[in-house]
């Protein structure tokens, strides 16, 4: 059924698998892969996989696979970037200084804040 499903050209459904797949890799990697690598690779392969994307063979498959999976390597850096992630690798007690802006009740006795952090003091 793959078969026949890339001989109708639908196996751009699988985009989104592919993508993620680049993320996934990018997110798992031991240190952050560089992001020019990334993207020198990705104009490289790019315009072949352009080129065949309207033959049935087996290197535009792997082609389109590779540049999706470098888009979502690409995205995941962007997403990084964008939100700065602090990791802590052991437990740490920190003061922190904020605003209360919602609690939710979690179960019975049991309460969730949500805070918006304007300070903190001491890692």
């Amino acid at each position: 059924m793959l078969r026949e499903e890339i001989n109708h050209g639908r196996y751009f459904l699988f985009a989104p698998v592919w993508m993620g797949l680049g993320a996934i890799l990018w997110f798992s990697a031991a240190s952050d892969p560089p992001p020019v690598l990334l993207f020198s690779s990705l104009v490289i392969v790019a315009p072949f996989a352009w080129y065949t994307r309207h033959t049935a063979n087996i290197a535009a498959l792997l082609s389109m696979i590779v540049m999706l999976a470098l888009c979502g390597a690409l995205f995941a850096q962007a997403e990084s970037w964008r939100r700065q992630t602090v990791m802590l690798d052991s437990p740490v007690t920190v003061t922190i200084t904020g605003r209360v802006d919602r609690r939710e009740a979690t179960g019975e006795n049991r309460w969730r804040y949500q805070l918006h952090v304007i300070a903190t003091e001491s890692p």
